[in-house]
């Protein structure tokens, strides 16, 4: 991580924003998934989920296994698209424009 006292280091204005105190969905998801990139607050909130709802330790990897096996599919078929990309066309009701 850069430290903002680097010496050529651009100052992060975005990274005021980040409040280590209060839990991220995201960052709790990262715990839970063994990652690093979380704080204390998050780490405690995963702990309280885990102990209120158990499954949930098993949701979070399996969830990101399944966008995993999710992009890979289209690749095994050759690096064709799986499923045709069409624009969306609302359909003309009555009354409607």
């Amino acid at each position: 991580m850069i430290d903002e006292r680097q010496a050529g280091s651009a100052p992060r204005p975005d990274a005021a924003r980040i409040d280590p105190e209060a839990p991220s969905p995201a960052r709790v998801a990262d715990f839970l998934n063994g990652g690093r990139n979380n704080f204390q607050a998050d780490r405690w909130a995963a702990r309280v989920m885990v102990a209120t709802a158990p499954a949930i330790e098993a949701i979070v990897p399996a969830v990101l296994d399944f966008h995993r096996r999710a992009r890979a599919f289209p690749r095994a078929g050759g690096g064709r698209q799986a499923v045709p990309r069409r624009r969306y066309r609302p359909s003309r009701r009555a009354g409607r424009p």
